[in-house]
């Protein structure tokens, strides 16, 4: 004769398990690793090394590069010119199918 199933039992708590065990674990090693590199340039810094890297170090000094922001009135008169291009474009297309058609029919 086979027994009653046995169901595992349900953790309730989500905060609890290996999840969040793992996060902490992570930010644990992070920050340990952290400041073992502050603890090393502390040390670099301290010895002279750093000084004698910054005196060595080649600075170049980027290009300024200022870029304004489109003000409305600068987009609207953009938009109107290429509307006016694009109106002329068809004013121009109109005008000479119909001078086309003009001299087509006066043959």
């Amino acid at each position: 004769m086979v027994g009653p199933i046995q169901v595992p039992a349900i953790n309730d708590n989500a905060l609890s398990g290996g999840y969040w065990s793992d996060i902490q674990d992570g930010l644990s090693f992070g920050l340990d690793s952290w400041l073992k590199i502050e603890q090393f340039n502390a040390q670099k810094d301290a010895s002279g090394y750093g000084q004698k890297d910054l005196n060595n170090t080649v600075e170049v000094q980027t290009p300024q590069v200022v870029q304004s922001a489109p003000t409305p009135a600068k987009t609207m008169q953009q938009q109107l010119a290429q509307g006016l291009q694009m109106g002329t474009g068809t004013l121009a297309a109109v005008v000479g199918g119909v001078a086309l058609l003009w001299f087509l029919t006066k043959k």
